[in-house]
């Protein structure tokens, strides 16, 4: 009788072998083409999912920002605004207050203030928030964040009012040596120039300790030398921040 183990043997090793090869080669193909999609998804995803900022010429808006500088800070905010200070807070607006102290449906008004606190910033934020407008009924809340101001960790608050015929407003807070700094801006809608006005304060907002003298802009040393001068002119005693 003749032994069919030994030819079945030989044919079932074969077929084995080859479907062996075969899943092999089906494996190598899906690993490149998940691989492939992987990379591609890679490169796709962030245009996908984000949209890339714009590159936005702000040459022209620079232009009409001036320079505001004490021993202590340094700012830029738009040139031909009306200064006025009373203590430790100083108020730019855009229309001449002298004919008028109430603001029009254009006009802003900017603070740059400081208070001296024993507070940490977010003990005084939260204070502020409670005193002034959560409890004011005339004041709504749109939100507050983390930000930075002066290169120092600062929070951000955003808000509506029913007071000056109705008005928006944007503040951040920041701590200092032992004083909360705060930049207000006051306008009848946060619209896109209010906003950028804003930011280029806010941006710019400098505390001149931390800035060594050769990194000072040239035109900010050469305002702050001239105000040394005066000072001196006029036999006032000047106070430099160790």
């Amino acid at each position: 009788m003749e032994d069919y183990s030994k030819k079945i043997y030989p044919s079932f090793v074969a077929i084995f072998l080859a479907v062996l090869a075969l899943a092999a080669t089906l494996a190598v193909f899906l690993y490149s083409q998940s691989k492939g999609i992987s990379e591609e998804n890679d490169i796709i995803a962030p245009t996908e999912l984000y949209d890339e900022p714009e590159n936005i010429d702000d040459s022209d808006f620079d232009k009409n920002m001036t320079q505001y500088i004490t021993q202590e800070i340094f700012f830029n905010y738009p040139a031909g605004w009306y200064i006025e200070s009373e203590g430790d807070f100083t108020t730019f607006t855009s229309w001449d207050t002298d004919n008028t102290s109430e603001r029009g449906l254009d006009g802003m008004r900017l603070v740059i203030g400081r208070v001296d606190t024993s507070m940490t910033l977010n003990q005084y934020v939260g204070e502020y928030l409670n005193e002034n407008i959560i409890s004011d009924p005339s004041y709504n809340l749109l939100g507050r964040k983390h930000t930075t101001l002066g290169g120092l960790p600062g929070v951000l608050i955003q808000a509506t009012t029913s007071l000056e015929g109705g008005a928006a407003i944007q503040s951040v807070f920041t701590f200092f040596e032992g004083e909360i700094w705060s930049v207000d801006i006051v306008g009848t809608v946060l619209d896109d120039e209010m906003q950028d006005i804003f930011d280029h304060v806010a941006g710019s907002f400098t505390f001149l300790k931390f800035v060594p003298e050769e990194e000072k802009d040239e035109a900010a040393t050469e305002e702050l030398n001239l105000i040394i001068e005066e000072e001196l002119n006029n036999n006032e005693e000047i106070i430099w921040l160790e």
